[in-house]
């Protein structure tokens, strides 16, 4: 009997295990979309909303590895409490703004329109449709612990890394480091002025 059982247990494991490998980056953006779709229709206080959301984007956007491309080969160069203080502010800024514009959109629809490999990485391409309009979004995707994570959004087909990566470069180039830093603060604090 304690065989059986054991047995039935690994078995459930396995196919657990197994179907966490094989999700399909689509269906983790599906998942994690009804997650917060699920959050934007409780019926509890904005911001504990917005702390249950954003417990949600931090499950499967990988900050540090937006962090990392967007310095690009200035990361090699900063020290760790330089790379932290980045992460941080880097965190900070897309929680900031994706929690104000999220909040206000509680009825959206997302569809996935592919699944693109592009230079060794997916990009899960969507459409995502509210009251304000349509938007395509392109989520780039990577295995991390054979779980999908996101690194990128590419909205109307413009790179947010490819566009810090560029904005960093140049601060970067012309001031230095702590530009950069200063700038991140700047920007950090003017969202959460706006009202």
């Amino acid at each position: 009997m304690k065989r059986v059982l054991f047995i039935g247990l690994v078995i459930a494991i396995s196919s657990s295990v197994l179907y966490a490998e094989e999700e399909k980056a689509s269906d983790m953006i599906l998942r994690y979309s009804d997650k917060v779709k699920a959050i934007l229709k409780k019926s509890i206080p904005i911001e504990k909303k917005k702390l249950e959301i954003k417990k949600v984007v931090d499950e499967v956007l990988d900050y540090n590895e937006l962090a990392k491309r967007s310095l690009g080969r200035h990361f090699k160069d900063r020290s760790k409490e330089e790379i932290d203080k980045f992460n941080s502010l880097m965190r900070d800024l897309i929680e900031t703004s994706y929690l104000k514009k999220i909040t206000s959109t509680v009825d959206y629809k997302i569809e996935i329109n592919s699944e693109n490999e592009d230079e060794g990485e997916l990009i899960v391409d969507t459409k995502i449709s509210s009251k304000e309009g349509k938007v395509g979004v392109g989520f780039a995707v990577f295995k991390r612990d054979n779980k999908w994570v996101v690194y990128d959004l590419i909205i109307d087909e413009v790179s947010t890394l490819k566009n810090y990566k560029s904005e960093f470069n140049k601060i970067i180039k012309e001031q230095g480091f702590d530009a950069v830093i200063k700038k991140m603060e700047s920007k950090l604090q003017e969202l959460k002025d706006e009202k």
